[in-house]
Formats: structure tokens, sequence, C-alpha cells
């Protein structure tokens, strides 16, 4: 299975649009319910009663869905991985592939949330575990390049080929890349592109 996903800040957009929309609905819909409810004695105090108990089930459900990880999928806006990448480095992508026995593992820091992976100049990065991206979906960003920030992300379910689960971050627009679009290939056409950027 691929999923496909915006850029970081398409994401950031569409979670900050589905936060707008749960605080709005709600207020709208437990506002007029109270306006409707009490609308023969003081519509406008129950409207008003309506519209604060909304804002308090509008806030529950925006930190439920968005700030806990009891939730599947939760995002934590925010969050952020760092590719420091050797001088020179020119890819489009860079690709991190789970490995449990790989030496190196993603260093992360908190407030704000940000993770540092180093990356090789195959721009494939072998990391012990994934688990943390799969569940946060961070930002992806180059140190010190243009255009540091990822244009889109694909994700992969484990290629056994390769040895686990793969994430590509990808740093220019699909229109103008200069070497082959990994998002679009198969896993056996990503496998032996990904063994052929290793093997240089």
């Amino acid at each position: 299975m691929v999923l496909r996903m915006d850029g970081g800040g398409g994401l950031s957009t569409a979670i900050g649009l589905a936060i707008v929309c749960m605080l709005l609905g709600s207020v709208a819909v437990l506002g007029a319910i109270g306006w409707a409810v009490t609308r023969k004695k003081n519509g406008v105090a129950g409207a008003a009663l309506g519209v604060a108990l909304g804002a308090l089930v509008g806030i529950g459900a925006v930190y439920f869905t968005f700030y806990t990880e009891d939730y599947p999928g939760a995002h934590a806006p925010g969050t952020r991985l760092d590719f420091e990448v050797p001088e020179g480095f020119s890819h489009d992508w860079v690709v991190l592939i789970e490995n449990p026995e790989a030496p190196d593992a993603i260093v992360w820091s908190e407030d704000p949330p940000v993770g540092r992976v180093r990356v090789p100049r195959s721009g494939v990065a072998r990391l012990q575990s994934l688990a943390r991206v799969q569940r946060e979906y961070p930002e992806g960003v180059v140190l010190g390049r243009w255009s540091g920030h990822a244009e889109g992300r694909d994700e992969r379910e484990p290629i056994a080929e390769l040895g686990g689960s793969v994430w590509m971050y990808r740093f220019r627009a699909s229109n103008a890349l200069t070497e082959p679009d990994l998002g679009s290939m198969s896993d056996a056409q990503l496998t032996t592109r990904i063994r052929e950027l290793e093997s240089r």
C-alpha cells in the first residue's frame, strides 16, 4: 500500500482547518439548540449557554483528536525532522528505512519536538525505529539547503527486500525533479533504486 500525503505545510494547514471547523461546528450546533429550547423564555441566554457548552465540547474534541496518543494516527502539530546532510548534497529525496539492527537512530528533543537525522551522501538513512515518525507525521527540513522544507512525503508498508518500513521526503516540486520520482515507483522499482543509491 502507498499512502501519499502533501508536504508539511499542507498537512499543517489541513490540521488547522480541521480544528477551526470542529470548534465552530460545535459552537454553532449547541448555540442553535440552546436558542431553540429556550427561545420562548430567554432565547439569548439559552444561545449563550449553548455557545459556551459548544466551545467546551469543541476544545475537548480537538484535544482528544490531535493532542493525545490514544487516538490512532494522532498528529502532533509542530513535530519536525531536521536532516543533516553532507556538503554538496543534491538529491531530490531523503529516504528513511526502518531497521532495528541499524547503528543510527533519530535523536529527539522536546519543546518543540524535533528529531535529528544524519543522512549519508546516498540520501538513504537506515534507522533503528520510525515509530514516532509513523505516529506524528513530522515535517521534514534539510538544514542549510535551498528550499529546505519538504514538498511532499510518501509512506510505504514494510518492504521485505529493504528490511522494513520506508518513509520518503521530497524536496522539489513533482514537476521539477532532477532524478527519478521515487513516489511513483512500485515496491520492486523502489528497492532497485535504493540499492543503486546505497551502492554508490
